[in-house]
């Protein structure tokens, strides 16, 4: 398979879900009562765009957004991945850039959101740069902080 972002197929899922980095593990069972994989397939299974990175012949991340909320118009976006993506960082950065409207785009968002922990510096570093907007958030199941973080359509990456 050559490098690039392409629409996710269900080989991919199950590709990644048994390599998702431990950050991102860390990440849902501060929210969430379940395993990565497990939310990895939910989040796919309902997604509105999903797509996979693919760098020298493995995927490397799964990003996603689902279908907006009727009266808010937002949606929730979502971003899995293995620890080869510490290896690539410039890559999916560049193929960031470029995704980012196909997602707002494709799911009809007008706003893309998520949580994500406080301490998670890189991944609040790289939403920051896409253009994403923070500010404090809950504390999930563990009452680990958090910072929301959300995307609004046309805003421009930084």
């Amino acid at each position: 398979m050559p490098d690039g972002i392409v629409k996710t197929e269900a080989w991919m899922v199950d590709d990644l879900a048994g390599r998702i980095r431990p950050e991102h593990e860390r990440e849902i069972n501060a929210l969430l009562p379940m395993r990565a994989g497990e939310v990895l397939r939910y989040g796919v299974g309902h997604a509105a765009s999903c797509y996979a990175g693919i760098r020298e012949g493995t995927v490397l991340f799964i990003v996603g957004v689902e279908k907006p909320g009727f009266l808010t118009g937002s949606a929730l976006g979502w971003l899995l991945g293995c620890a080869d993506m510490d290896r690539h960082g410039v890559w999916i950065a560049e193929r960031s850039r470029e995704t980012l409207p196909v997602l707002h785009r494709e799911s009809g968002a007008a706003r893309i959101e998520n949580q994500v922990p406080a301490d998670y510096h890189a991944a609040l570093k790289w939403l920051r740069w896409l253009g994403f907007r923070t500010a404090p958030g809950s504390g999930g199941l563990t009452g680990t902080p958090h910072v929301k973080v959300w995307h609004d359509w046309g805003h421009e990456c930084n």
